[in-house]
C-alpha cells in the first residue's frame, strides 16, 4: 500500500512540480507530493481540501483506506509489536491520506493514542492530530500541517505559538523554525 501511494504521489510531484514533506520523525521524511489530499500541497488557497487530487490518487487513497479499515477490524490498530516499523509507517501514511474518510481518521487516531507505549511513534501522533484538527475547521498543535500560498509554503493556523516548539519537542519533532525552513526548501 505505501509503495503505491508515494508512486502516485512521486508521479504527481512530476507533473505539477512541488512538494511537501510528512516526517517519520522528521529526520527520515516521507515525500507527499502535490495531489496529496492532506495539508502539505500545491494549491494557490489555504482552505482545508485545497490541493489538486486527481482521480488515479483519489482512487488508490479509498483503496487503502478501504484495506487498512479490514486490517483494523481484524487486528486492532497495526503497530509496530504487530507489524514492524516498515508496517506501522505504511498504516500510519495511509490513514494520513484517508481524507475523504475523516471520521476514520480520528478513529485512528484514538487508536494509535491507545497503542502499548513505544510502539506508535509519537511525531506519527502529532502528525495525524494535526490532520485531524485542520479537517475539522481546528487550529493545528505541533504545526505539521502546511499550504502553498502565493508561492510560499505557510502552516495551517496554529494554536498557542508561544508552546509551539515544547509541544513539538515533547512529539520528538524539531523546532518549528527547522521544520519551515525545511518545508521552504522543498517548494522549488
Amino acid at each position: 500500500m505505501m509503495a503505491i501511494d508515494q508512486a502516485i504521489r512521486e508521479q504527481g510531484h512530476q507533473l505539477h512540480g512541488s512538494s511537501g514533506h510528512e516526517g517519520q520523525g522528521e529526520s527520515n521524511p516521507i515525500v507527499i507530493v502535490s495531489g496529496d489530499s492532506g495539508h502539505h500541497g500545491s494549491d494557490q488557497s489555504s482552505a482545508p481540501h485545497n490541493h489538486v487530487h486527481g482521480p488515479e490518487m483519489r482512487d488508490v487513497d479509498q483503496e487503502n483506506t478501504l484495506e487498512l479499515k479490514r486490517i483494523i477490524e481484524a487486528h486492532g490498530w497495526p503497530d509496530a509489536s504487530k507489524v514492524g516499523t516498515e508496517g506501522a509507517l505504511a498504516a500510519w501514511l495511509t490513514v494520513q491520506h484517508a481524507d475523504l474518510d475523516p471520521a476514520f481518521q480520528h478513529r485512528c487516531l484514538e487508536l494509535m493514542e491507545r497503542s502499548p507505549k513505544g510502539t506508535v511513534p509519537r511525531s506519527h501522533i502529532a502528525y495525524l492530530t494535526d490532520r485531524v484538527a485542520v479537517n475539522e475547521g481546528r487550529p493545528q498543535g505541533y504545526g505539521t500541517q502546511f499550504t502553498l500560498v502565493d508561492g510560499k509554503m505557510v502552516p495551517q493556523p496554529i494554536e498557542n505559538l508561544d508552546e509551539l516548539d515544547e509541544r513539538r519537542a515533547d512529539m520528538g519533532l524539531q523546532s518549528v523554525a527547522e521544520y519551515t525552513q525545511h518545508m521552504e526548501g522543498h517548494n522549488h
